[in-house]
Formats: C-alpha cells, sequence, structure tokens
C-alpha cells in the first residue's frame, strides 16, 4: 500500500474555503471511483491542509494524477491558495508499513 501527503497552503482565512471547495466538487468523492484508491482524508490547520490518501500502489494514484476531473477545481482552489497547485502537482508518496487493521501494509 502507497500513502499520499498533498501540503496545500492557503491564504490567510481561506482554510474553510478550500475545505468547502472540495466538499462542493465531490473530489473525494471522484478520487474514490478510481480502482486502488482506498481513503482519502483532509487535515487542517490555520496556515496547512493536507490530504492524506491511501492506495492499493503507486499506479493506483499515477491513475488518479492522470485522471481529467482531478483538474476541474485547479483555478478556483488556486485563488484560495498562497502556493498554486499545478497539473503536474503531486504528492508525497510513502510505503504503508504499518496500520492500526494489520501488520507491514505493503
Amino acid at each position: 500500500m502507497i500513502g499520499s501527503v498533498l501540503v496545500m497552503q492557503p491564504k490567510a482565512g481561506c482554510e474553510d474555503d478550500v475545505v468547502g471547495l472540495f466538499e462542493r466538487e465531490g473530489v473525494f468523492a471522484r478520487a474514490k471511483t478510481i480502482d486502488g484508491c482506498l481513503d482519502v482524508t483532509m487535515f487542517k490547520r490555520e496556515e496547512e491542509i493536507l490530504v492524506v490518501g491511501t492506495w492499493t500502489s503507486a499506479a493506483a494514484y499515477d491513475a488518479w494524477i492522470n485522471h481529467p476531473e482531478r483538474h476541474s477545481v485547479g483555478d478556483d482552489l488556486n485563488e484560495l491558495l498562497d502556493v498554486p497547485i499545478t497539473p503536474e502537482s503531486v504528492a508525497t508518496l510513502y510505503d504503508i508499513v504499518l496500520t492500526s487493521d494489520e501488520g507491514a501494509g505493503s
């Protein structure tokens, strides 16, 4: 299994707007249509938002990266961020080696 971590830096006061955009546009529901997407979670604090995904493989994450709907919120999202997300923006990938449900995850 693979974990993806995308770090976004919202403009001051725009944190809830970023969350709302993801909710309205169903970004996580779209990601879950990708075969191999197990879970996606968003974490928020004032200056940073993390999007953490769990995938069966790096190939499953790549399928999301190349999915045409992944970029559908790009312009609206970038208006809310200090550092824009580009089509080339990808999360950092990690091998999952231990979870609460099992031992080694890879």
